[in-house]
């Protein structure tokens, strides 16, 4: 058996985090007409952490590749009852929040149907839902690429740089248009980008060299020059949208690179206390992911996350409280089912 690596829990921490960043740091400059706010170099820290917290979905999307593609076979028995996990919690939030809304408005029970539902589609209650629509969809031919992976290695590898080759197409019409080509396209089924990211991280997980790690000053200067080219890049694809930077090349290498420094991190001279507050996070992970939209909406009728001091705070307090209650889910048996896959 596989020695627990600490690095893919961190990586599984810092993907969260990004994904709160992502969700509360665009306050204090983009409007909800996805436009810019003029405020100079005012809200220039909090631009910062929203471009950081690209990391986010792509490192979800890394780790269960790293995982699932690497192990010795996959079943569809496996795979169907990882889907019916995944559906049976994206379902239950869902439907919990979407019958308080529905009681009392007089809508058909149809109305209240399709409202649980569109979360995969990146509306209803949970529009963050959609990463686990698009889950689905990947798990439905991951015991192909598993089989892939351990026999057929020049077959995956060629559909992997197909579909890198494809993210850089669009990335170059994004640029050459003036605007995101895949603007129309929900995140849900942007194949071509997750579809690039999983299999990349399948391949990660099959190495096991610790060659060619990048020195903490080198990727200490990518990630600086990818921020730049993050922020000016709102400019030349005419929207600040961190989603419309994952099929960049730059923004592409610079996450592949930060993935396997983290993996490749020795934990041995580490407390166990901060150990065990990474393994703690790692696996509130994915209730975080859950929950903290609905925290956000609460701390927004309190904080004004507008103002870019108050943006950054509210980036700890949506955090830490949305980790507080997965803990506190996590106690109990059956809520945990709700917080955990």
């Amino acid at each position: 058996m596989r020695e627990r690596n600490i690095g893919i829990d961190l990586i599984k921490v810092i993907g969260c985090l990004g994904v709160v960043a992502l969700h509360v740091c665009s306050k204090a400059f983009i409007t909800s007409s996805h436009l810019v706010v003029d405020n100079g170099y005012i809200t220039l820290f909090n631009e910062v952490l929203y471009y950081l917290g690209v990391v986010s979905v792509p490192f979800f999307f890394m780790v269960n590749g790293y995982f699932l593609l690497n192990k010795k076979a996959i079943t569809y028995k496996y795979v169907i009852n990882k889907i019916l996990i995944i559906l049976l919690i994206s379902v239950s939030w869902s439907f919990i929040f979407s019958l308080q809304s529905w009681i009392g408005s007089g809508n058909s029970v149809y109305t209240l149907l399709i409202n649980v539902f569109s979360v995969y589609i990146q509306a209803g209650e949970f529009p963050q839902f959609w990463f686990f629509g698009s889950m689905v969809l990947i798990l439905l031919i991951v015991p192909l690429f598993n089989k892939l992976l351990r026999n057929y290695k020049t077959v995956y590898y060629t559909v992997t740089t197909v579909l890198i080759i494809t993210c850089l197409i669009i990335d170059l019409i994004n640029h050459l248009k003036g605007s995101p080509v895949s603007l129309n396209v929900i995140q849900t089924f942007r194949f071509w980008t997750w579809g690039a990211y999983y299999l990349i991280g399948g391949i990660l997980g099959s190495k096991t060299t610790k060659k060619g790690v990048i020195s903490f000053n080198k990727l200490l200067v990518l990630t600086i020059v990818v921020i730049i080219y993050e922020i000016l890049n709102k400019a030349w694809i005419g929207t600040p949208n961190a989603e419309y930077n994952y099929d960049n090349i730059l923004v592409m290498c610079w996450i592949v690179v930060l993935f396997i420094k983290i993996v490749n991190i020795n934990f041995d001279t580490v407390s166990d206390k901060v150990k065990n507050l990474i393994l703690s996070m790692s696996f509130s992970s994915m209730g975080i992911y859950i929950v903290h939209l609905k925290v956000l909406f609460l701390t927004m009728h309190v904080l004004d996350v507008k103002n870019p001091i108050v943006n950054i705070l509210d980036l700890v307090v949506v955090f830490l409280i949305s980790y507080g209650i997965v803990f506190l889910l996590s106690k109990t048996r059956y809520t945990l089912k709700l917080v955990s896959l």
